[in-house]
């Protein structure tokens, strides 16, 4: 138990020390490796499971989170995590979602095109994955900024 808290005091601890484009940079790489592993999980046919597997692992860690602040029985813990956490679980789970959506629709594309169901010019264009991913790329970006801004605001205020 001891060593999660200062896993948790740690994680947090590094994010409010850094200046404002390193935390801005942080929270935007957490969030753009899944969805780099999402894009590229659309180009593969049978990669159903692994696009479903990466949207729990995000949603475990945001849970594990809430538990541990939530068990320390701290009403600044629950607040933070109310005030600063929620609103960031909110957007990345939104955009990460939508991510998973359309590279679920496009991998499916890519094994009906296998399974000789369909031919290959019914299939969506290539350019339209790309761009819904680019619009998802920037509202990631949003969203780090919308993050760190709650992080710089609240976090002198609520300390835990």
């Amino acid at each position: 138990n001891n060593e999660l808290t200062n896993l948790i005091y740690n994680l947090f601890g590094q994010k409010s020390e850094g200046n404002y484009i390193q935390n801005v940079i942080y929270y935007f790489t957490s969030e753009a490796i899944l969805l780099l592993i999402l894009f590229l999980c659309g180009f593969c046919a049978i990669s159903q499971p692994a696009i479903f597997l990466i949207t729990i692992f995000r949603g475990i860690g945001f849970g594990i989170t809430g538990s541990y602040l939530y068990s320390l029985n701290q009403s600044s813990a629950i607040m933070y995590y109310i005030l600063i956490i929620v609103p960031q679980i909110l957007l990345s789970a939104f955009i990460l979602i939508v991510a998973a959506k359309e590279s679920l629709k496009f991998t499916l594309n890519f094994l009906s095109v296998l399974l000789n169901t369909q031919t290959v010019s019914d299939s969506p264009i290539l350019t339209q994955y790309v761009v819904k991913f680019a619009f998802l790329v920037l509202g990631s970006v949003i969203a780090a900024f919308i993050g760190c801004s709650l992080e710089y605001t609240l976090s002198n205020i609520i300390t835990f």
